[in-house]
């Protein structure tokens, strides 16, 4: 005859001191919530218990779960103060009957650890050998399967990789992992269970400090058939305890130096977007040598939108550099034009403004000197870099420093040196280093009490620290204040809540200010072009992930270039823009008899100049023309006109 070993028909709890819990209350919620859930007294869930239970003088209740709803306990004692809470709790299946539960197929057993624990915990769960191999098992409620004992005798059970993949709800300890997705995180179980991980190709296991901890504390770019270890820590972290290449040579975890980014074009603006990935930034403080190392950076979209020309120009190719900012460890991305003459070989600080920033003012144009009078604004503020749009201004004028100015009335330097009369005129982003304006996030999340967001779905944007936090029951005022696992989508974050708000649809935004002197990196640069100036209908004709060094050494005069006489398709006094992405040097020569004369004019600035009164000789005018920069070669008897570019 077989038995079973008997249920503990009366719960019975104790203190911390092991003693009785005379008086206690047993709160009992819908898991992971403080929505009262009701326990019963008897099997045939008629009559609830009171919640809270109260114990009785020897600390007993009896307590009876409906089967398929998870409960989240809370043990107080008789004078209300917290003892032990435990979520994700369910009852004892009802689909083990006594026959499951016999030898060879299943018994049930206590759980192990210390006497309180094993007392104040009301959880069993089941053994059984196996009705096939007779093999060892344990039955996993949260997941109603059967599990063997240790996982090694489980077969490998393929797993597509994903930014978070699932590897803990799986019955087998044993995992393939397929596909090429980055891997972010896994799902949350248990802490304590291991798995046995085999990569299938190549992909990126992105560190991540608290929920995804890699040997060097850097990301790894996994190859066909490395194997690695995963121990769950709980809440969804888990930590690499150990990781074998296939090549049987030594772990070796990089820093990518070619980042990922894309773009898109609609509704005559563009978006340029970047991977989630890790970088090593100089140090905010200029006179430090040490990097700041393995910060890790969101997937984040940028957009320029219609109307904002980045000062391009019309027809003319040009290249729009994606900068990653460090901003005190709270990344952001940024744009500029490459042409804008901003320092982009990372050794330096930088500064920027919201590209949204525009202006409507009314001033006029000195000639000679190109100082603009603004003597009313009408909206917005003024800013080095920004385009000058006015009747009779040429495409390409913007503001070149401050005189008295300072973003209102007052005087500012341009580029221009022509004379303008007192007009209205209107300035957007242009040569600077721009931000977004406003990054905004929709998606799906639940909170704990403790402020911890776990981001299920990402319907539109990017999470970003900072952002606010808007849905039902969530009250004003609540912020990202950090990150944990997400890396601006899916993920885990922190927040200022102190309420249980559970799965619901949310909304976020974040207005950025102006950043002062921070380090920066490259992430690409995008070649667009052919359209008018403000209007991004054109798809890139080039896009390209890059880092700042070599863009810098690659956009030195001098690397891919040859001198090449232009002279037959060049003419006098005509405006050309250098859109080679490069610095060219242009030089000519001018014959110089009686009367005659030689002018070289690059970005609106009178680089040479010659004429002769009399007598005769030759006059060498030369210059180098930044990337996206004019140049106008003015001459009454030019001989030759050579470039190299």
């Amino acid at each position: 005859m077989t038995t079973n070993l008997a249920p503990e028909p009366v719960l019975h709890f104790t203190d911390n001191n092991g003693n009785l819990l005379a008086g206690g209350q047993l709160y009992t919620y819908a898991a992971g919530t403080s929505t009262p859930q009701a326990t019963y007294t008897d099997s045939t869930g008629v009559t609830p218990n009171t919640n809270p239970i109260v114990l009785n003088s020897r600390g007993e209740c009896t307590c009876y779960l409906t089967p398929g709803q998870a409960y989240k306990f809370m043990l107080y004692d008789a004078s209300s103060n917290l003892i032990w809470t435990a979520d994700n709790q369910t009852g004892i299946p009802s689909s083990l009957t006594s026959a499951s539960q016999t030898s060879p197929t299943g018994s049930l057993i206590l759980p192990s650890g210390t006497t309180a624990q094993r007392d104040s915990v009301p959880y069993y769960f089941y053994t059984r050998g196996n009705t096939t191999t007779g093999l060892p098992e344990w039955y996993d409620a949260d997941l109603a399967v059967w599990v063997p004992f240790g996982g090694e005798q489980g077969a490998e059970v393929s797993v597509a990789s994903a930014t978070t993949t699932t590897i803990g709800a799986v019955g087998s300890a044993n995992i393939l992992i397929t596909g090429t997705t980055a891997i972010n995180g896994f799902d949350t179980i248990q802490a304590g269970v291991v798995r046995h991980v085999r990569f299938a190709a190549s992909l990126t296991l992105t560190y991540n400090a608290t929920s995804l901890i890699l040997p060097g504390g850097n990301s790894i770019t996994t190859s066909a058939n490395d194997c690695a270890e995963f121990e769950s820590l709980g809440s969804g972290n888990w930590i690499c305890r150990g990781y074998t290449p296939a090549s049987g040579s030594a772990l070796v975890t990089t820093i990518p130096q070619i980042q990922s980014i894309s773009t898109s074009v609609g509704s005559n603006a563009l978006t340029i977007s970047n991977a989630a990935t890790k970088l090593d930034f100089r140090s905010p403080t200029l006179t430090v040598g040490a990097p700041v190392s393995s910060v890790a950076i969101p997937g984040l979209s940028i957009t320029v939108p219609s109307g904002v020309s980045l000062n391009t120009i019309s027809g003319n190719s040009s290249q729009i550099a994606l900068l990653a900012l460090y901003n005190g460890g709270t990344p952001i991305t940024a744009v500029c034009n490459v042409a804008s003459g901003v320092n982009l070989d990372e050794t330096s600080l930088i500064s920027t403004l919201p590209i949204t920033q525009a202006s409507s003012y009314t001033a006029s144009i000195a000639v000679t000197t190109g100082l603009m009078t603004v003597t009313a604004v009408g909206s917005g503020t003024l800013a080095v870099g920004q385009t000058i749009n006015g009747a009779g201004i040429p495409a390409g004028t913007y503001i070149t420093g401050l005189g008295t100015g300072t973003g209102n009335t007052g005087t500012y330097y341009t580029n221009y040196f022509s004379a303008i009369a007192s007009e209205a005129m209107t300035g957007t982003a242009g040569y600077g280093v721009y931000t977004p304006g406003t990054i905004t996030a929709s998606y799906t999340a639940s909170i704990t009490s403790a402020g911890l967001m776990t981001v299920t779905l990402v319907s539109s944007g990017s999470l970003v620290v900072g952002q606010t936090v808007v849905g039902a029951g969530i009250a004003g005022g609540v912020v990202i204040t950090g990150v944990v696992s997400g890396s601006g989508g899916i993920g885990t974050y922190t927040t200022n809540n102190t309420a249980t708000i559970a799965s619901e649809a949310i909304t976020g935004s974040y207005t950025v200010p102006a950043i002062s002197n921070t380090p920066f990196r490259v992430l690409g640069v995008v070649t667009i072009g052919g359209q008018s100036a403000g209007l991004w209908s054109s798809a890139p004709t080039e896009v390209q992930g890059a880092g700042g060094a070599a863009l810098v050494s690659l956009g030195s005069i001098g690397y891919g270039q040859t001198w090449q006489n232009v002279l037959a398709s060049r003419v006098s006094g005509t405006t050309y823009y250098n859109t080679t992405g490069k610095p060219i040097l242009v030089t000519v020569v001018g014959i110089m008899n009686s009367g005659n004369y030689t002018t070289l004019t690059i970005n609106g600035v009178l680089i040479s100049d010659a004429s002769l009164a009399s007598g005769g000789g030759y006059q060498i005018n030369s210059g180098i023309v930044p990337p996206g920069g004019s140049y106008v070669v003015s001459s009454s008897a030019l001989t030759r006109w050579a470039e190299l570019r």
